[in-house]
C-alpha cells in the first residue's frame, strides 16, 4: 500500500489493484479496481462492547465525481467523528436500535451545537422511548410506527415538539443509513409524516411597554441576571453564545472596546467581533464587580457568573417564565425592529450577526469598527429613551453584602 501525494493526476493514472494512501491526510485512500476507483477512509475505533481495536473503513465516492480536495475534506470529516466516538462497525448492525443509532450519531456529532446535542439527548430520553429497542430496519420497513408516535406527541405535547422529535429521529436515522446503505429508506418523510407548519415567532416589546419593560427588570433581585437581560436588549445578541461570554474574550481599552463571539450560531466559522457602545460599556463594568469581589464570584473566567450552576456562568434566563420580562430571542426581536427604524439594515444584520449579504456588492460590506459603534449606540440611546429609566437605576446597586448577594441568588 503506497503512500504518495495524491493529485488528479496521480488518481488518473492509477492502476487496478492499486491502493494508494495519501500522504497529507493519514487514513484517506484511493482503492483502484478495474471499472472504478473508489475513495475511502480509515482508522481503528474501539468496540464499546468488547473493548477490542478494530479498523473501520468507510467508503467516500469514487473518482473522479468525488474529486482529491473533495475526498479529503470529507474523510477529515469522517475521521473526526471517528476519534470523537462514531463505530462504523456498530452503525451497520442490521439490529441497530433507535436508541443507539441516536447515542452513535450523537457521538460523532463534529458540526453540531451544544444546544441542538442536548435537544436530541432529551428527545432521546423524554420522547421516543416507545421506539427504544426497535431496530432500525425494522423501522424503515414499519414506517406506520413513526407516524403513530408523531400523532401521538402532536396531540399530547404540541406541533412543536413533535416536530423536534421527528427532526432528531430522521438526523439520525440518515447518519447511519450513510454507513449502512442496506437500510430501508428513512420513515421520517413526506408520505409518512407531514411536518406541522408553525407560526412565526413576532413578539417583542410593544411601543407602549417600554416602560412597564423596564420597572419589571427592576423587580430582578440578582444584579448579573438583571444586567444580562439589559445586555441582551442592548445587543441583539443570542442568550446562548452571551452566557458563555468570558473576559479574556472582552476588551475595555479605551478606543477599542470590544466583545469577541468565538462559538457563536453557525460555530468557530461564524466567529465575529463586537464593538460596543458607551451603554453597552457600562452594563460590563458594573457585571464586572461581580467576577471580583469576594462577596460575589471571585476570580470567574465569565462574564455572567452563577454561583448555583455546574458551569459556573449563568445557564438559564429563567425570568423568561415572567411573561412581562420576555424571553430572549423577543429581546433579539426587539432590538432588530428598534434598529430599523434607526440604522441601516445591513448595520442591525452586522451587529446581529446575521448574513448581510443579499447581492454581489454586498461582499465588499467590511464596516469598520467606529461605524458599527455609531449605530449601535443609536440604536440602544433609543430603546433606553423609549424605557424612559436611567441606565444607572435600571442596573441597581453593586456593592453587597455576601449574605444579601447570596439572597438573590435564590430567587
Amino acid at each position: 500500500m503506497a503512500v504518495v501525494r495524491l493529485t488528479q493526476e496521480v488518481a488518473e493514472r492509477a492502476r487496478p489493484g492499486e491502493m494508494l494512501c495519501d500522504d497529507k491526510v493519514t487514513g484517506l485512500l484511493l482503492i483502484s479496481q478495474k471499472r472504478v476507483k473508489t475513495w475511502c477512509c480509515q482508522r481503528e475505533v474501539k468496540d464499546p462492547e468488547t473493548g477490542i481495536r478494530k479498523t473501520a473503513r468507510i467508503k467516500l465516492g469514487h473518482f473522479p465525481e468525488v474529486t482529491v480536495q473533495e475526498a479529503r475534506d470529507r474523510a477529515k470529516e469522517e475521521l473526526l467523528k471517528m476519534e470523537k466516538g462514531r463505530n462504523p462497525h456498530t452503525a451497520r448492525d442490521p439490529k441497530m436500535t433507535v436508541k443507539r443509532a441516536i447515542e452513535e450519531y450523537i457521538a460523532g456529532a463534529v458540526d453540531l451545537q451544544p444546544r441542538t446535542i442536548e435537544g436530541y439527548r432529551y428527545a432521546l430520553d423524554k420522547y421516543l422511548t416507545p421506539l427504544h429497542n426497535t431496530s432500525l430496519s425494522d423501522l424503515g420497513e414499519k414506517p406506520a410506527k413513526v407516524r403513530e408516535l408523531f400523532l401521538t406527541l402532536t396531540k399530547e405535547k404540541g406541533k412543536a415538539t413533535a416536530n423536534g422529535v421527528m427532526r432528531a429521529l430522521s438526523a439520525a436515522y440518515n447518519g447511519m443509513r450513510e454507513l449502512n446503505p442496506d437500510l430501508p429508506l428513512n420513515p421520517v418523510r413526506k408520505g409518512v409524516i407531514r411536518m406541522h407548519k408553525l407560526p412565526k415567532r413576532k413578539t417583542r416589546i410593544a411601543e407602549e411597554n417600554f416602560t412597564a419593560w423596564g420597572a419589571a427588570l427592576q423587580t430582578i433581585l440578582n444584579p448579573v441576571r438583571r444586567a444580562l437581560r439589559l445586555f441582551l436588549l442592548l445587543t441583539g445578541q443570542r442568550d446562548t453564545a452571551t452566557q458563555e461570554m468570558k473576559w479574556c474574550h472582552v476588551v475595555l481599552e479605551k478606543g477599542k472596546e470590544k466583545a469577541h463571539y468565538p462559538d457563536p450560531k453557525g460555530g468557530p466559522e461564524a466567529a465575529f467581533d463586537l464593538p460596543l457602545s458607551p451603554q453597552v460599556i457600562q452594563i460590563l463594568e458594573f457585571v464586572r464587580t461581580f467576577s471580583t469581589e469576594a462577596w460575589a464570584s471571585p476570580g470567574s473566567e465569565w462574564v455572567w457568573p452563577s454561583n448555583d450552576s455546574a458551569s459556573g456562568h449563568v445557564e438559564e434566563t429563567k425570568e423568561q417564565r415572567r411573561k412581562e420580562l420576555l424571553n430572549p430571542h423577543a429581546l433579539r426581536r426587539t432590538f432588530i425592529s428598534e434598529g430599523y427604524n434607526v440604522a441601516p439594515a445591513k448595520y442591525v444584520s452586522y451587529i446581529v450577526n446575521h448574513g448581510c449579504k443579499d447581492n454581489i456588492t454586498d461582499e465588499y460590506f467590511e464596516p469598520t469598527s467606529e461605524s458599527v459603534r455609531k449605530h449601535l449606540t443609536a440604536i440602544d440611546q433609543s430603546i433606553l429613551e423609549k424605557i424612559g429609566i436611567d441606565l444607572d437605576k435600571l442596573l441597581g446597586p453593586k456593592v453587597f453584602t455576601s449574605t444579601q448577594f447570596r439572597s438573590t441568588s435564590e430567587e
